[in-house]
């Protein structure tokens, strides 16, 4: 450690123990109770303007700021949120959300953006942070980035990623849960051939959810597949989702009536797609959404959406960090799958064309039998 890098440690351990608003030693005042030069102690100087403990007051002295309310004994803990750094409206949905919910869940937050290319955080701020929550970028993770994580030395947790083969806490929706509600709902009303979009790139998630889709389909003995749109890291996915649906539709007919797309925001983009080639929803597919924007709800017509409350997500995460940070000793992970709830709105309706059994009965079976289904799902 570096003489000036030496001297921050010990003023910072200083400063802590002060009020908000109070002075800040002079430079030459260091110099003297520290024995160091003056470069040190500017350099020093500097590392505690960067990290918040000291602000200039116009005609006045340094003073210390608020941050240092975070050391004193007692202070709720600090959160770190690590987001990709990509557009994205579900990423400021979780960002609000813990905004909004730190007095009443009991935390400080930082907000940490990372480079989406390397799918998680790989370095923290020298700021205090207690706990940290990662909301991974689109690609796979790896035991290598669980082992990155590691290496901070704070508790930590995965934030809407479910990784079940990894030792890591997490904190998601039910995916496998929400593919089936999907293909529940479509074959509740009479669809036969039912497809899951793929308009995300294919990560833990996304395989889940087609899972839980097919696992329906399979159990009701209705047609399924897949329709890829070939979405990669770093794609603007309604784009090429468009593009995908364009060239379909203009080339041939689709094989399925009924589909669950893997985002909201993908969505558009087939309206569009629909829209441009003289085609309608619900009449020429039953169209049903993953997401909690309320302005999906302004599309025409409405579209159905499978909604996952963001508020329990980001509480089960701050009541997982307070409760490891609280005991360190504790090494037990913890998993958390939140189940979704369907918003039937009218991008969904009944297939024109039913499948009926030898007797002329029709085989879409009844919200009763279905609940029996869910069940053990």
């Amino acid at each position: 450690m570096s003489k000036y890098e030496q001297l921050y440690q010990d003023l910072k351990s200083e400063i802590i123990k002060c009020s908000p608003g109070a002075a800040f030693p002079s430079m030459r005042t260091i110099m003297k109770d520290y024995l160091v030069s003056q470069s040190t102690v500017t350099k020093a100087t500097e590392m505690l303007f960067k990290n918040g403990f000291l602000q200039k007051i116009a005609g006045k002295e340094m003073i210390i700021t608020d941050e240092v309310c975070k050391y004193k004994k007692g202070a709720a803990p600090v959160i770190g949120l690590a987001l990709p750094h990509w557009q994205s409206d579900w990423n400021t949905r979780i960002e609000h959300c813990f905004y909004e919910n730190k007095v009443n869940l009991g935390y400080e937050l930082e907000v940490l953006h990372y480079d989406w290319h390397n799918k998680i955080i790989t370095e923290l701020p020298p700021t205090k942070i207690d706990g940290l929550v990662v909301i991974p970028s689109a690609g796979m993770i790896s035991a290598d980035e669980i082992k990155v994580l590691d290496h901070f030395n704070i508790p930590y947790l995965l934030f809407s990623r479910h990784l079940s083969g990894l030792a890591v806490n997490c904190v998601s929706a039910d995916n496998r849960h929400s593919g089936a509600i999907a293909a529940n709902h479509l074959i509740e009303l009479g669809h036969r051939s039912i497809a899951a979009i793929i308009t995300q790139p294919r990560v833990e998630t996304i395989e889940e959810r087609i899972d839980g889709f097919k696992s329906m389909c399979e159990l009701r003995g209705i047609k399924f597949t897949t329709f890829d749109c070939e979405v990669s890291d770093g794609d603007y996915c309604p784009e090429k989702v468009y593009q995908k649906f364009t060239k379909r539709l203009r080339t041939g007919s689709l094989e399925f009536s009924g589909a669950m797309a893997m985002c909201q925001e993908s969505c558009m983009a087939i309206y569009r797609a629909f829209h441009e080639n003289n085609m309608k929803i619900p009449d020429d597919l039953s169209l049903i959404g993953i997401g909690g924007g309320e302005i999906y709800s302004y599309l025409c017509p409405p579209l159905t959406s499978l909604v996952t409350s963001t508020f329990e997500m980001v509480k089960e995460a701050s009541n997982i960090l307070k409760f490891k940070i609280s005991n360190p000793e504790n090494k037990d992970i913890i998993q958390k799958q939140i189940k979704p709830n369907i918003i039937v709105r009218q991008s969904t309706s009944p297939c024109k064309s039913m499948d009926l059994d030898i007797n002329g009965t029709s085989k879409t079976l009844t919200g009763h039998h279905m609940s029996k289904i869910l069940q053990p799902l």
